[in-house]
């Protein structure tokens, strides 16, 4: 992560006026995200579970926008999906997730079933279900991992450095080498080259 950081501030000193000011941004998110992750990863598996938790509420809160859930849904998808991304500490077991994310999910459900609102149920549950799998769910291995493997702290700061370096990686390699756009009605900005960039930060950092 520290190889990526000064890569990034070089690359921003060296880059002309709004090129600079675009990557200086970027480069103090790394900045701030770098040592905060690397401090709750090392420290315990308490704090572990605070960074997935706080991720997974921030996730879930975009997704809640991004989905359209309705008011009374958010709140009660936010706090499960915090929870369950740090069942592994609170049930002091690294299995925790296989039954809490069924349970959370069931909690969820129960709130419009209760308040008889099926049109409620029918466009928040799905979203949820979604937010639950693809959020909550992967950030729980982060204190899954750091309480229940070997040397977990130092494999969770293996994925940190890849995920560091994929994406400066992918960013200038994009930029320099370009070619076919990978999915341009998607995301057009993105290149094969980015890709290949992509794939080569991640193994240089594990």
């Amino acid at each position: 992560m520290g190889a990526a950081l000064a890569l990034g501030a070089a690359a921003a000193l060296l880059a002309p006026g709004g090129e600079a000011r675009r990557l200086f941004a970027m480069w103090r998110t790394w900045a701030t995200i770098a040592p905060l992750y690397a401090l709750a990863v090392t420290a315990s598996p308490w704090t572990a579970a605070a960074l997935a938790a706080g991720a997974a509420a921030q996730g879930l809160r975009e997704l809640s926008d991004l989905g359209g859930i309705s008011r009374a849904g958010r709140r009660p998808l936010v706090v499960a999906g915090a929870v369950l991304a740090a069942a592994p500490a609170l049930a002091g077991t690294p299995a925790a997730p296989l039954w809490a994310a069924p349970l959370a999910f069931a909690v969820l459900a129960a709130g419009p079933v209760l308040a008889g609102d099926p049109a409620r149920a029918g466009r928040d549950l799905p979203w949820s279900a979604v937010g639950l799998c693809l959020v909550a769910l992967p950030l729980a291995s982060l204190p899954a991992i750091r309480a229940g493997s070997p040397g977990g702290a130092g494999l969770l700061l293996a994925i940190g450095a890849g995920v560091a370096l994929s994406d400066v990686t992918a960013f200038f390699l994009g930029r320099a080498v370009r070619g076919g756009p990978l999915a341009p009605r998607v995301s057009p900005a993105k290149t094969r080259a980015g890709l290949a960039g992509n794939l080569l930060g991640a193994a240089a950092g594990f």
